[in-house]
Order: structure tokens, then sequence, then C-alpha cells
């Protein structure tokens, strides 16, 4: 029959859009009354999930995810949506209106799914103290809204620029600073109630603002080490983001 869910039209677009930058397919799982998915790119690892009605359990293949998200615009905002997987294809329904979007098994996002479950079971046994048999050596708890200020950053210094945090553990503050030499420059920083480790610092792109938008409302525990990666756990919520540094493997 294949897996069929019922969500409501605005949380299926806040996860569909919830996945970072460059990513256009998901392949996400229906069961337990909730619709998750995980995504590996050359920029990070991000896995959410979304509550739901689940029907019938199984794949969601959501090969063209602009697709989708544009129908959903164009539809009543209080709306439900209907999730029918297909063998060939996905059908998306809300009330009398419906698409059926070609759906592949070959989704772009998720080739690597599987070392990426390796490497995020083993990081979540050490309680992410380490990651790929390195030392996260930096722990700090924060909240999205802090995030959020990093996320509107590039607004301020421009598109393509390079984004440098700092963890100053005598300072207990995390900061982290954008711009070009000679010209504007940004830099937000925190004060961290909850923080332990070594002093760090690590290079990211320019994806980097657009990432911290994807981070729900709450708090979220922050490990990192340097010149490595940032993973962000959400506290509350089933959410995960690692960050992959600029120079990193």
């Amino acid at each position: 029959m294949g897996a069929r869910v019922n969500i409501s039209g605005g949380l299926l677009k806040s996860f569909l859009s919830g996945f970072g930058p460059g990513v256009g397919d998901l392949r996400a799982v229906a069961q337990q009354s909730t619709l998750r998915g995980g995504v590996g790119t050359p920029t990070h690892l991000l896995y959410r999930s979304e509550a739901c009605d689940v029907e019938e359990k199984g794949e969601i293949l959501f090969s063209d995810i602009d697709t989708v998200l544009s129908f959903l615009k164009v539809q009543p905002k209080e709306s439900f949506v209907r999730l029918w997987q297909r063998p060939d294809r996905l059908q998306v329904s809300c009330g009398m209106s419906s698409i059926d979007v070609p759906s592949s098994n070959y989704i772009r996002s998720g080739l690597n799914i599987e070392d990426m479950n390796v490497l995020v079971e083993d990081g979540e046994n050490t309680q992410w103290k380490s990651f790929k048999g390195k030392a996260l050596k930096t722990y700090f708890s924060t909240t999205s809204k802090w995030l959020g200020e990093i996320a509107g950053m590039q607004k301020v210094v421009g598109k393509d620029m390079i984004y440098t945090t700092q963890y100053d553990s005598s300072e207990g503050q995390f900061i982290v600073e954008a711009g070009k030499k000679g010209g504007v420059r940004m830099s937000v920083a925190t004060d961290l109630h909850t923080h332990d480790g070594e002093d760090s610092s690590s290079v990211f792109g320019q994806w980097l603002p657009e990432l911290m938008a994807t981070v729900p409302t709450g708090a979220v525990d922050v490990f990192t080490s340097d010149g490595f990666i940032m993973v962000l756990r959400h506290v509350d919520k089933d959410f995960l983001l690692i960050a992959l540094d600029q120079d990193g493997e």
C-alpha cells in the first residue's frame, strides 16, 4: 500500500524547509506518530522529526522538495495534508487539491545515510565526547534565540563570508565573527552559564547562518573542539545538527 501520513500543512512546510542549504530532496520515515528525516551534505548532517498521524508506516520519498513546498504555499493556512507514497510517485493531497510528484529511490541528500547513522550512533554512545575518533573537548549550553543572531549576520556582512567561532573558557563566552579585512566586520557573543572544556576556534563557510536558522525554539547543547565540527543537539526535541568545519575532513 505504501506509507500514508496526515500532517498539518504548516508543520510539513517547517519540516521540509528545515534541513539547511543545498537540500533538494529527502528520504523520510513515517513511524510511531512522527515523520523523521536525515540528510548528509558536504556542509552538514541534520536529523529532525515532526509529529503526524501515521496511517501506514514506511518511507516517504520527497524527490522534489521545492515542488511540494510550492503546492503547500497555495493551500489554506490551517490546512491538513495527506501524504501517500506510491511505488513510483508521492501523492500530496490537501482538501480537493492534490499533486503527484515522481519519486525515486535515488535521494541525493541521503546517499551516505548508513555511514552517517553509524557516525551519529558512535557520537551518541560517547555522549558527544568524540566524533570519528577525535575528542570533542568543548561543551556549552545556549538557546535558539541566540543562535538566531548568528542566522541574521549574513544580512549585515553579506554573502560568501567565512565565519570564525571561538570559545573563551576564562570569560565564559562563545563568539562568532565574520566579514572582510578592511571592510565591514561583525561579531556576536553570548555569556555562557553552563560550559566546560578547552578554548577552541573553528572556521565555517557561508552556510553557517542558514544552518543556525534551522534550529527549533528552545535550549541547545553544543559540542565542539579546536579546528573541528560543531554538534548542536536540542534538549527537548528530536533535532541534531552537525556543522562541518571549513578545514575539516
